[in-house]
């Protein structure tokens, strides 16, 4: 590993007078490490299983899923956000208040998990028989109940690795947890199809959930976090924090439920399964995204306790958390939208047809990633109803456009009603925010929605055998405007103007001389 020492070192060197973008950096790549290995070979994984199930299965797989993410939010109560916050801000200056609030988190994860894993397992006949038109998915719901319990636990604990900055922790069990799931997932598909899957899943969720466990408590101890309920007094932080926050993530895992039922039950689980293979590409998109917010709350935590929500510092982590997302995301979403034909290729020809349903896929992870980046300053302000109230907004908004849509479009008018949605919310935090988000927010925010729609429109316009010889030149294209447009010259232009010379230094002896 020394080949890494030199790049290493001159990635030091061009940060060393940005200390919140160093900060940043170090904490989103430490996550973005072990998700990239994880999640990639997970994703792989899938890919393998889609071309073994064929559509339908898949697309019973998909709904299948999409049931386990809804009730994973009423498991999960928040409570990774709210670990994660508070364990940042009082880790080093009231470490026994820290360890109430992880004492808390885990006693709550348990109980909340076990309740919605209970419930599935109980209405798993009607919820296969009714809303899914699928009764044989029963036994599967009931399996996948198993799945809900273990990830409450699990993002409680991933919440609290986080709020002690141990990125390189999370790093390892994303790792550890992707490794495992490649070869069952496939084993799975192989030995029982759809039922094998869901299995597996289930094993490598409590793979998972123990390898966190054993993780937290180690760190904590490390930390001198003692955790303890022993004279908590920090109990109202749940309704505080963590109903809110659930009720924020309530108002869009539903909705997408709801969604995802609507559409098999007007045009069947053969277009569920172009739209779970669609929304895999979407999950491997946002997973960058995910990373930067999850990794950067605490970092604002931090600041915002050390300097202020109104300080420099924490307007300057505003901006670079907005315009890094902006940055990374609209280059490789363009290059997917224009590759959406040679991608469903991957699957095998049954999905080809659906190739428009990644392209308005792309469209959607584009307009949501236009505010994302703004969440981890919206969370350390500890203003969590607004959020739980807009985002009711975009569920309502999303269910009365997939429903206009989706019997004659199917999955193209889901994606399409999702990113609309999108568009109504980000408008929707920029004016209830407008006096807390730092000067220029709707500024980039409007430009990259209206780059969004331009884009996806002049893709759909030119023929489909055309999209692949345009789509490099298309993604170039968009990451030279994102540079003009969504760079912080303050925070991103310094090291962008240093690079080349602490490059050059890093490779050159000590008696040479640097330019």
């Amino acid at each position: 590993m020394s080949f890494l020492r030199a790049p290493a070192d001159a990635l030091k060197s061009i940060l060393a007078p940005f200390p919140l973008l160093r900060r940043l950096t170090h904490a989103a790549g430490w996550t973005t490490l072990g998700t990239v290995i994880g999640n990639g070979l997970t994703f792989v994984a899938m890919i393998g299983v889609a071309r073994l199930l064929g559509r339908e299965a898949f697309g019973e797989l998909g709904i299948l899923q999409s049931t386990v993410t809804m009730f994973q939010v009423f498991a999960a109560v928040g409570l990774s956000s709210t670990a994660m916050k508070h364990v940042a801000e009082y880790r080093s200056r009231e470490p026994l208040r820290a360890g109430h609030i992880i004492a808390i988190s885990d006693l709550t994860a348990v109980v909340a998990g076990g309740v919605a894993a209970i419930a599935v397992f109980a209405f798993a006949p009607w919820l296969a028989a009714k809303a899914l038109v699928h009764p044989e998915l029963t036994s599967l719901l009931r399996i996948a109940a198993v799945t809900i319990a273990l990830s409450s636990l699990t993002g409680a604990m991933n919440g609290t690795l986080g709020g002690m900055e141990e990125f390189r922790s999370i790093a390892v069990i994303n790792f550890t947890s992707g490794l495992t799931a490649f070869p069952l997932v496939l084993a799975g598909a192989l030995w029982k199809g759809v039922e094998g899957v869901v299995l597996a899943l289930a094993a490598q969720a409590l793979l998972t959930c123990v390898l966190v466990c054993w993780m937290a408590r180690r760190k904590a101890k490390k930390h001198s976090i003692p955790i303890t309920l022993h004279g908590a007094r920090e109990w109202p932080v749940l309704w505080r924090f963590s109903l809110p926050a659930m009720l924020a993530a309530i108002m869009v895992a539903p909705a997408e439920w709801l969604c995802s039922a609507m559409l098999v039950r007007r045009s069947g689980y053969s277009q569920m399964g172009i739209y779970a293979a669609a929304m895999q590409w979407r999950n491997l998109l946002m997973f960058l995204p995910i990373m930067i917010v999850q990794s950067a709350l605490p970092v604002f935590a931090s600041v915002k306790s050390a300097h202020g929500p109104r300080s420099e510092e924490f307007r300057r982590l505003t901006v670079v958390s907005q315009n890094a997302i902006m940055l990374l995301i609209f280059p490789a979403a363009t290059l997917l939208m224009f590759l959406a034909r040679d991608v469903f290729r991957l699957y095998g020809a049954a999905y080809v047809p659906g190739s428009n349903v990644l392209v308005a896929v792309c469209f959607m992870v584009t307009i949501q990633c236009t505010m994302c980046g703004l969440a981890p300053a919206i969370e350390a302000w500890g203003n969590m109803w607004a959020p739980a109230a807009f985002n009711s907004c975009w569920g309502l908004l999303y269910i009365s456009f997939a429903w206009a849509g989706v019997a004659r479009w199917g999955a193209v008018a889901l994606a399409f009603a999702s990113g609309a949605a999108f568009i109504a919310l980000n408008y929707i935090n920029l004016i209830y925010f407008h006096g807390k988000f730092p000067k220029g927010t709707a500024t980039r925010s409007t430009r990259a929605m209206i780059a969004a729609i331009a884009l996806v429109i002049f893709c759909l316009a030119i023929p489909v055998r055309i999209r692949t010889w345009v789509a490099l030149p298309c993604s170039i294209m968009t990451l030279l405007m994102a540079l003009l447009y969504f760079s912080d010259r303050a925070m991103m232009g310094g090291p962008l103007l240093n690079s080349w010379q602490a490059l050059i230094a890093s490779r050159k002896g000590p008696d040479e001389e640097v330019l």
